[in-house]
């Protein structure tokens, strides 16, 4: 419980580390079984033009498709990603 705590500390520093502390927190929750209250809102927050343009948006989008391939994925939370990444790619650079 306590590495739950520190992962969300180290996601409100924003950017790569909230990326990184996101990963710790799916690797606790597929490993140890243990429930992590709001990932799926916290990875929806990192959703934003930025990440498009980012020198990591290779490994960010790697790591999306990671979290985001479970099979126990609610029908409706997927649907929001899905509609959310597409508005986005509407205004993502061409490259």
């Amino acid at each position: 419980v306590m590495s739950v705590d520190f992962c969300f500390q180290a996601y409100n520093k924003g950017g790569y580390c909230a990326l990184l502390s996101l990963k710790s927190l799916f690797v606790i929750a597929t490993t140890l079984n243990i429930d992590v209250p709001q990932f799926y809102p916290k990875l929806y927050a990192l959703l934003s033009p930025a990440v498009f343009v980012s020198k990591r948006r290779a490994e960010f989008f790697q790591l999306t498709d990671l979290f985001l391939s479970s099979e126990y994925l609610p029908l409706s939370t997927a649907a929001a990603f899905a509609k959310k990444l597409a508005r986005l790619a509407l205004f993502a650079p061409a490259a």
